[in-house]
């Protein structure tokens, strides 16, 4: 039986290579976080390569709204015809 993907909040991934930036360990960082030491490596990566921010989220987050609202509309007036 697999046990689930946990799924950490932007902010905590910031925060987590922020950290880790400070203290220049992602092992111990990673350890003392609770989180592997592959996913805090490649969020640092992200990070350095610009995509992972804020911005992005609320931008990828108001574009996820807007196709949902879209498909609504559409499906509604299919649904209406």
């Amino acid at each position: 039986m697999e046990t689930p993907r946990k799924r950490w909040p932007l902010e905590f991934k910031i925060c987590a290579v922020t950290i880790s930036n400070q203290y220049k360990s992602v092992h111990r960082v990673a350890q003392e976080l609770g989180v592997s030491k592959n996913s805090l490596q490649h969020w640092k990566k992200l990070f350095k390569d610009g995509k992972l921010t804020l911005h992005e989220s609320s931008d990828s987050y108001k574009n996820r709204k807007e196709i949902l609202r879209k498909k609504k509309n559409k499906n509604q007036r299919s649904y209406n015809s």
